[in-house]
């Protein structure tokens, strides 16, 4: 037939239980507990249901069942590890094989984490290792030496006194000139004063004057020297002897007059000469300040060479592109410095927390090899060949004593096994 229902009813822990099972098109299994519907959503959960109720799972109930017919055979026949499963079911030991599969699969985890955790030890140890060869000592910079900047500013002034040492040596030599000219004149105008001219003209007038006294006098004498006889204005008779009066008189002032006239020319020409020297002293004193001002005293005495200063300046080059030279390999190495100590600063204290790193990470390794250790014992404890086959001997001794019991009883002493 194509459709049937099975129903079955056990009971267990004082509790009526029916199981009923419809098989055809639709397959539906049904679960009763003293009457009320207990089923699952499925009829596989209902049969889950099922094997926790019976306390024995579907393959190991089978096993049971069926050990009367021709099925017995595939215990028989079933390799080792098939018949120790087998026991284990049938013994009820499944808890401890559970408890292997919960260990191992802790194992496994842990070993993950363990690998992941030796991986990163490893790791850190290789890059401490890799640079606990390097050179972490922190270098001192090097002093730079400084350019003085009094040769820039020479090697300036020689760049321009070469530019212009024509026109510089031009102004030296009129400046040697300005000095030369200088040198020459006399500074001491301490005696010499200046001269009244009124009083040399007064001199003159009087000179003059006096000049002129003689030039009347000696007219008049010589006139008087032509009278002779009768008077030619009076027609009386000359007197020669007054005559010669006024004569003598005449000539008396003529000399006077005379006198005077050189001693007023004299003091006339003296003061005429110091007022010469006064004037000559006030152009020379007007020549020297003139002179003063002209004479640049930053000047040299001697002209510019051409070639002494383009030497020097040549010199002054290259001193300073050594100086400078110098400076630019200092600062390359205090740059290296720099970088290197930057380098060693992070390195250090990269060293650091990987060092801190790798005592936490050892520690945790430490602790996880531990725990490894002591998940292997229970693993192994656990296992087929640990515990459970323990268990396993023990109890088919148990089943072995209580077979041989009914055993004497069914066969009155004749059959008795061992395993």
């Amino acid at each position: 037939d194509k459709n049937y229902t099975i129903e079955l009813d056990l009971e267990r822990d004082g509790n009526n239980y029916t199981i009923k099972s419809v098989r055809g098109t639709q397959q539906t299994v049904k679960l009763l507990k003293n009457g009320k519907d207990i089923s699952a959503h499925t009829a596989t959960q209902t049969y889950k249901i099922i094997e926790e109720v019976v306390g024995i799972d579907h393959k190991s109930f089978s096993q049971i069942v069926y050990q009367s017919n021709a099925m017995s055979l595939e215990f028989l026949t079933s390799p080792d590890t098939a018949r120790k499963k087998f026991l284990i079911e049938i013994l009820n030991l499944t808890k401890y094989t559970k408890a292997s599969e919960v260990f191992k699969e802790i194992s496994l985890e842990l070993g993950k984490e363990l690998s992941a955790v030796q991986a990163k030890v490893n790791t850190i140890r290789s890059w401490l290792d890799k640079y606990e060869k390097m050179d972490l000592s922190i270098k001192q910079t090097v002093d730079i030496e400084q350019l003085d900047p009094k040769l820039e500013e020479r090697i300036a002034e020689l760049n321009l006194e070469i530019t212009n040492i024509d026109k510089t040596n031009r102004k030296i030599v009129q400046n040697n000139t300005y000095k030369q000219q200088l040198s020459t004149i006399d500074l001491d105008f301490s005696a010499i004063k200046p001269i009244d001219a009124q009083k040399i003209k007064k001199l003159q007038q009087e000179q003059t004057e006096n000049m002129k006294t003689v030039k009347d006098g000696e007219t008049f004498v010589k006139k008087l020297q032509n009278l002779s006889g009768i008077c030619p204005t009076c027609f009386s008779e000359i007197d020669s002897s007054k005559t010669q009066e006024l004569i003598n008189t005449k000539t008396e002032e003529i000399e006077t007059a005379r006198s005077l006239a050189a001693v007023a020319l004299i003091q006339a020409n003296e003061l005429e000469e110091l007022d010469k020297v006064y004037k000559r002293a006030v152009k020379a004193q007007q020549d020297f300040e003139q002179l003063h001002l002209l004479i640049d005293e930053s000047l040299p005495n001697k002209t510019l060479d051409r070639n002494e200063l383009t030497n020097e300046y040549d010199l002054l080059v290259s001193s300073i592109q050594e100086v400078k030279k110098r400076i630019k390999q200092a600062e390359e190495k205090n740059s290296q410095i720099n970088t290197h100590n930057s380098k060693v600063d992070i390195i250090r204290q990269q060293l650091q927390d990987m060092t801190e790193e790798l005592e936490e990470y050892s520690y945790q390794l430490h602790l996880m090899n531990e725990r490894m250790s002591i998940l292997g014992v229970l693993t192994k404890t656990f296992s087929t060949t640990g515990l459970v086959a323990y268990k396993i001997e023990c109890l088919v001794k148990d089943l072995e004593a209580i077979t041989n019991q009914y055993l004497v009883d069914l066969s009155d002493g004749r059959f008795q096994i061992t395993f």
